[in-house]
């Protein structure tokens, strides 16, 4: 008996192995392929196949894609429909016989649209039914399109879990290709389902959604549709009625659209009636919310996050009223307001209304109203994340931090904080060191925060620290008056950032601790494309002197118990990190993975990414 022969065994095994391992252990002997092309077989991430068993992930020019593999089985196919009759033993590709094993596919329409064949001067791999075959079959088939190749797939995969399928509903031949897809070729085992589409019909006008809607098949869990408008065409198609049953296991939904060229997203009048099905529904995420449609919303009873990406005007006053008489379970909410369109106001109005205390919040700007909103239900939070908040003193965050007994996560880092200068001169911006501090003023011991025990990410500016050390700026330039503080004694400094690390050694649960300026775009192209000359506002804005060193001389040392740590931010800070410090982090800190900070600022990169492991 072979070892492999337990299923339960290779499915063991095989739950540690890479695409690569996988692909070795299939050519082994006969007993390990068949127990483990399953495992191979199991995701599908498009194009990395290399032969029928095994995936490519060394982007060889020899590789076989994915398309040719289906292109390949469907012409099988209809060779096969042709010969009817005639009693032959079909021939088997690699994509019928392991279609089945498939559970997690991403599929774009792109992977399957005619690419052009790299040359290769080496060896052709081989494969059961070669792509040369295929091609003589295609000589006396019409060429299939991208969506007919989308809906053989679909066809073959009979066991899948999870479906994401991305394209073009671009003009009236992909309206009704599309249409068919949804309407036909939708497996029904998927529990998780995602669409992502490029239409000329925004989601209002497109027939897809209310199609979509009404071919939901109960054993849905999570449904996902974004609606991407870049044309002006109306998808016109009459409305299907479908079923009225209720979703009873739905409990995550999102369905979302973008436009240039508007800024109010009308949903489909199918929206609310879908809505109501969804008895259980735990999660939602819209990109904004209608008046026609809040009854409906205040009938998901079990919602508990909800989460809106571009309010329109009145979508809090819409919410609020929905807080008042419905939706007694929601208790995380996040907003991105990226339009600036509602009023500090109407934030605290929604914030103040909810029959529960708030678990999570997340907004991308925040007045002194709101902010005053969000301090009420400090006994209840677990995630804040205040990006834009220019009514968020530092008082405001040591309250937090020192009240919050469940906060697992504070965010106040603003976002892109390198292109604002307005927030970025807001005195609000970061902690100031005396108030991180927070010592008893009889006794100077440290007074204990409720979040000591709990916090796993903290993403915080602290300033306000001495550092007569610098002497220089970032760019070796001379410093400019009041760009670094002195301090009043030689060894301020040093005795301030001690006491700060004393605070932050409190914190043992700490998993991601960023103390440096925001740079959400730290593997952008456009942020490494930024010309030099922009780079040299970093002498003053776009650096911070009045930071930690980080060094084991001001005090480092006294995060050793931070042994939860996987990640440290010191971007754009003066730090005086060196061999010895980063020795000692890999040391004392065994789960770090990852190190942002600075890097040459006279480059079009000017940080890095120090992998720890």
């Amino acid at each position: 008996m072979n070892l492999f022969d337990i299923t339960e065994l290779a499915e063991q095994v095989g739950s540690h192995l890479n695409q690569h391992d996988l692909s070795s252990c299939v050519r082994v002997n006969k007993s390990w392929n068949t127990a483990f092309i399953p495992l191979l077989w199991r995701t599908v991430p498009p194009p990395r196949y290399r032969t029928s068993e095994g995936w490519n992930l060394d982007h060889q020019p020899h590789r076989i894609s994915f398309r040719q593999l289906v292109l390949e089985d469907y012409l099988s196919s209809q060779q096969e429909q042709r010969r009817e009759g005639e009693h032959k033993c079909p021939a088997r590709t690699a994509f019928s016989r392991n279609g089945r094993w498939i559970r997690d596919l991403g599929l774009s329409q792109s992977d399957l649209s005619p690419q052009p064949v790299p040359s290769s001067s080496g060896p052709q791999p081989s494969i059961h039914s070669s792509v040369a075959a295929a091609a003589a079959i295609a000589t006396a088939l019409p060429e299939p399109t991208d969506l007919e190749l989308t809906r053989h797939v679909l066809q073959q995969c009979t066991s899948l879990q999870r479906l994401r399928l991305s394209g073009m509903n671009e003009g009236a031949p992909h309206f009704e290709s599309w249409r068919s897809i949804v309407r036909s070729s939708l497996p029904d085992t998927p529990t998780d389902l995602s669409i992502k589409l490029d239409s000329e019909a925004k989601l209002s006008a497109s027939s897809i959604p209310p199609l979509l809607f009404s071919q939901c098949h109960p054993s849905l869990r999570k449904l996902s549709l974004h609606v991407s408008h870049v044309g002006h065409e109306v998808d016109e198609a009459e409305e299907e009625s479908g079923e009225d049953e209720p979703l009873l296991l739905m409990n995550e939904v999102r369905v979302t659209c973008e436009s240039f060229s508007e800024r109010v997203h009308a949903y489909p009048p199918s929206w609310p009636r879908f809505l109501r099905r969804c008895t259980n529904l735990e999660t939602l995420v819209v990109t904004s919310i209608d008046q026609t449609w809040i009854q409906a919303l205040e009938a998901c009873v079990h919602l508990r996050k909800l989460e809106i990406q571009a309010p329109c005007e009145d979508s809090l006053k819409v919410l609020t009223t929905a807080l008042k008489t419905g939706l007694p379970n929601l208790d995380s909410i996040y907003i991105n307001d990226k339009y600036y369109v509602t009023t500090d106001e109407d934030k605290a109005a929604m914030l103040s209304t909810g029959l529960q205390g708030w678990r999570s919040i997340t907004l991308q700007d925040a007045g002194p109203f709101t902010i005053e909103a969000v301090m009420k239900h400090c006994s209840t939070l677990e995630n804040l994340s205040l990006r834009m908040a220019l009514g968020l003193t530092s008082a405001h965050v040591v309250k937090i931090l020192s009240s919050s007994p469940n906060l697992q996560s504070l965010i106040t880092l603003a976002e892109d904080d390198y292109t604002n200068f307005k927030f970025k001169n807001n005195e609000n911006t970061y902690i100031s060191a005396k108030d991180f501090i927070d010592a008893d003023p009889s006794s100077e011991f440290l007074k204990p925060w409720a979040c000591e025990s709990s916090l796993k990410i903290l993403r915080a500016k602290i300033g306000g620290i001495p550092r007569p050390d610098i002497t220089r700026t970032c760019t070796d330039r001379p410093l400019r008056d009041g760009m670094v503080i002195q301090g009043s004694y030689p060894a301020q400094s040093r005795e301030i950032q001690g006491r700060i690390l004393d605070r932050l050694a409190r914190m043992t649960r700490l998993e991601r601790l960023e103390l440096g300026n925001e740079d959400r775009a730290l593997d952008s192209e456009e942020r490494r494309r930024m010309p030099t000359t922009f780079l040299t506002a970093m002498d003053g804005l776009e650096f911070q002197y009045d930071c930690l060193e980080m060094s084991l001389g001001s005090g480092l040392w006294k995060l050793e118990g931070l042994k939860e740590l996987r990640v440290l931010g010191v971007v754009r800070m003066a730090t005086r990190i060196g061999d010895e410090e980063e020795r000692w982090m890999k040391e004392c800190w065994p789960k770090l993975e990852l190190m942002y900070r600075t890097g040459n600022p006279w480059s079009r990169r000017n940080y890095e990414v120090v992998d720890m492991k």
